[in-house]
């Protein structure tokens, strides 16, 4: 299953066991009421059960979430598409028709591109990287962006973005 699902699965999961502490608690206190005294038995059969399952999967490590590799995943992601985005950016022409990036933006954008995660992602900027550097110094070409755009698009595909 994938990490994001399970933290939503678990965390629902987390949800209904806290809704049932507080109504059986509040079943047993007098504050709600059951139109028949066999629902508060069956509500409290039920809790027993969800900490039987809940201390259950605790001990085998079946319900262990961490946040922490999802998190991170997701941040990476979005850096990416912000990365890309702005490679776009500054390869779409000016008024004058020229891109409005330079060659040493292009290297400091792309260097930036978090490869960590997927593979092909590395390829992809390892491509990058080499067009780059092949370019003139100073201000990017109308013909740099045309060959450099190509190369942008499997990264937009790969982070998620509308390239997909």
């Amino acid at each position: 299953m994938d990490e994001l699902m399970q933290l939503v699965v678990g965390w629902t999961l987390v949800g209904a066991f806290v809704f049932t502490v507080i109504i059986t608690s509040l079943s047993l206190v007098g504050w709600v009421r059951f139109a028949d005294k066999s629902q508060q038995k069956r509500l409290f059969h039920a809790l027993v059960i969800e900490m039987v399952l809940g201390l259950g999967s605790g001990v085998t490590g079946a319900s262990r979430f961490n946040p922490g590799p999802v998190g991170d995943g997701l941040r990476a992601d979005g850096a990416n598409e912000a990365v890309t985005e702005i490679l776009e950016d500054m390869l779409s022409p000016a008024a004058d028709g020229v891109p409005r990036g330079t060659k040493e933006q292009a290297e400091s954008l792309v260097d930036r591109l978090r490869v960590d995660r997927d593979p092909r992602l590395m390829e992809v900027q390892r491509d990058l990287r080499q067009r780059i550097r092949s370019l003139p110094d100073g201000r990017l070409r109308p013909e740099d962006a045309r060959e450099l755009r190509p190369l942008i698009a499997p990264a937009r595909a790969l982070d998620g973005g509308p390239g997909e």
